[in-house]
């Protein structure tokens, strides 16, 4: 069996540390506040937005909570293809 790749041990990890971090009974209402401030649930477009630069930052908000979502979410089976992954790239590299 192949030793887990640093990057696979890494994601594992961060996972831990998001969930501790945003699962936490407190975070509620934390993440409650980032979804209605990065528009989670809503678009990212404004029409009256000239020079699109109010819809970038919206954007980019919205990334940022995607990607904490994401890590809160992550289960042991997606952890598992995580770690598959960076497997067979490290086959591939060799």
């Amino acid at each position: 069996m192949k030793k887990l790749s640093p990057r696979a041990l890494f994601v594992g990890k961060l996972r831990k540390m998001y969930q501790a971090t945003f699962k936490a009974p407190s975070a509620e209402l934390v993440m409650a506040d980032l979804a209605k401030f990065c528009y989670a649930d809503t678009t990212t477009s404004f029409p009256d937005d000239v020079n699109g630069r109010a819809s970038a930052v919206a954007e980019g908000r919205r990334q940022v909570f995607l990607r904490i979502q994401s890590y809160v979410n992550m289960d042991a089976k997606q952890i598992a293809r995580v770690q598959q992954l960076s497997i067979m790239e490290q086959q591939t590299n060799e």
